[in-house]
């Protein structure tokens, strides 16, 4: 596997696992909600970090809402240039040294399960074995998606971000490239069987991501909520890094945007959105109106 090939799948992905899908029929479409301070306010939006291009999403509600507020705020600012962070970070941390591989850190049934479907997707070899828990999962993730149809520029988030370009309309990020990439090497790397296990549970349902997106676009934050709680069912500390922690900094910075000057177009994975610790709910924990649009 080229490893200049790796980079961009990295730069591409981030915890988008979740969030991809096949849906083409214009649905109700996602939902929003508008967060209240007295007179400030901001909207936010789940997102979904890929999708195929196909997919109708785009309700004129949110077109409107989005050109009504005075910034765009991502998980990350600069989706641009993710690639040129990641690239070091990779090459640092990514892989087993000499004499280290895969087999190592998991167990024989889940090794023998990463290892047939990286082959499966193409990316069998010597490369993929001498890559950690956290980046194999990634790579796994990312080319099982791209066999799909499904293409990370054509995510809710990339879409938001060119269209703030062309808009000249300022860009903020609730986290960055560097802080993402630790919640996996630092935050869930010393458990590379469970992080790997979890991955190939995703990837192995053929209706996962479907459904998934379906309740997304539907507006159904009742089917996302099941999903989800499926997705860690048996990995609270998965939960706790990647979600629930997130989400209280989130809020706390969320919540800031409030205090200054004009309102904010808030775009987060949908994941963020639903399930104990949500965005939305400790939001109104602390004190502000929260209305479903």
């Amino acid at each position: 596997m080229r490893m200049k090939w790796v980079f961009r799948l990295i730069a591409g992905l981030f915890l988008s696992a979740w969030m991809a899908g096949t849906a083409q029929a214009q649905l109700p479409g996602p939902a929003l909600w508008e967060v209240r301070d007295g007179d400030a306010g901001l909207v936010i939006m789940g997102s979904v970090h890929m999708l195929r291009p196909d997919t109708r999403w785009l309700r004129p509600e949110i077109g409107q809402r989005f050109d009504e507020t005075a910034m765009l705020v991502l998980e990350i600012a600069d989706l641009q240039g993710a690639e040129a962070v990641t690239t070091p970070i990779v090459l640092r941390k990514g892989f087993y040294p000499p004499g280290q591989s895969l087999a190592d850190e998991l167990s024989p049934d889940t090794f023998e399960r990463a290892v047939s479907l990286a082959e499966d997707l193409g990316a069998g070899g010597g490369g993929f074995v001498r890559m950690r828990p956290w980046l194999a999962g990634m790579v796994l993730t990312q080319l099982w998606a791209a066999s799909h149809g499904y293409d990370p520029g054509a995510g809710v988030d990339r879409y938001f971000s060119r269209r703030a370009a062309a808009a000249g309309k300022p860009v903020i990020g609730l986290e960055t490239v560097e802080e993402q990439m630790d919640l996996l090497i630092e935050g869930l790397g010393d458990d590379g069987e469970t992080m790997m296990k979890q991955t190939l549970g995703q990837l192995e349902d053929p209706g996962y991501m479907d459904a998934l997106v379906g309740g997304w676009l539907k507006g159904d934050m009742e089917a996302l909520e099941q999903l989800m709680r499926e997705a860690f069912a048996g990995f609270p500390e998965s939960h706790e890094v990647l979600i629930a922690a997130r989400n209280r900094r989130w809020a706390e910075a969320i919540g800031d945007l409030l205090a200054t000057p004009g309102s904010a177009f808030v775009v987060v994975g949908a994941a963020h959105l639903v399930g104990p610790d949500n965005v939305l709910d400790l939001l109104e924990a602390r004190g502000y109106t929260v209305t479903r649009q």
